[in-house]
């Protein structure tokens, strides 16, 4: 079976981090991890998704010990 780059990530982040909990690969605040931009298994980059508010760095400073339902929620709200 083939896999694309972004899925081999996304499975990476969600197999040998979050133990298997997407909310928890949505919710991630490791934002010095390499792989932190491409962990939704989307193209970062591209212009639909420049503005996506779950890949902006900015919005996930501090929320390092907070749990993933709270750091989705604080996302949500900044939309």
């Amino acid at each position: 079976m083939r896999i694309t780059p972004l899925k081999a990530i996304r499975l990476k982040c969600l197999e040998d981090c979050m133990c298997g909990a997407s909310n928890e690969v949505k919710a991630c605040s490791s934002i010095s991890c390499n792989l932190w931009k491409f962990r939704l298994n989307i193209h970062p980059f591209t212009k639909k998704n420049k503005d996506n508010p779950y890949l902006q760095e900015s919005n996930f400073e501090g929320l390092q010990n907070k749990s993933a339902k709270e750091v989705i929620k604080i996302i949500e709200n900044k939309k």
